[in-house]
């Protein structure tokens, strides 16, 4: 059974009061080519890794990156699904796909809201028209793949544990 926490809307750095499960959100648009050519500041151990607008190559790497790459940070998925939701929009109409009832957010919120409440991370990423390139992510914190400092907090959080 999932308990939900009523949500409060994005929270400032600083504004953690424990270390309950929570999303934090990160949004990348830029050319296509350099995302995807496996750039090595994508990955943590690259000097470049924390300065680097480039997501990473994990989606739970985004977590090592500073509290200022951080767009918002919720303690429930409505919050959190209604930013992803709202950035996606905004790049919807150059998205490039030959099925547009397919990307439409209202078909893919309810994977989007599975992915969230069993504590995967979720990401939206398409290419564009002109060669770019779009990412809106959420990464749950604690997360279930790697331990990690919440980048709001500071605190450590263990892997919630693989599975």
């Amino acid at each position: 059974m999932i308990h939900r926490e009523p949500d409060r809307g994005p929270r400032r750095a600083g504004d953690l009061p424990d270390d309950r499960p929570h999303f934090h959100g990160y949004l990348w648009q830029g050319s296509g080519e350099e995302r995807y050519r496996g750039t090595p500041e994508t990955y943590p151990d690259h000097p470049a890794f924390p300065s680097s607008p480039l997501p990473p190559q994990r989606m739970c790497w985004w977590l090592r990156k500073p509290a200022s790459a951080v767009r918002g940070t919720w303690d429930g998925a409505d919050g959190a699904l209604a930013w992803l939701t709202g950035e996606y929009r905004k790049v919807l109409p150059q998205l490039r796909t030959d099925w547009p009832e397919l990307m439409a957010p209202e078909a893919r919120k309810p994977f989007w809201r599975d992915s969230l409440e069993q504590g995967t991370d979720v990401v939206c990423g398409h290419w564009l028209r002109g060669g770019n390139a779009f990412s809106a992510t959420l990464v749950c914190c604690p997360n279930r793949w790697e331990g990690n400092l919440c980048p709001t907090s500071g605190r450590q959080s263990p892997a919630a544990g693989r599975g």
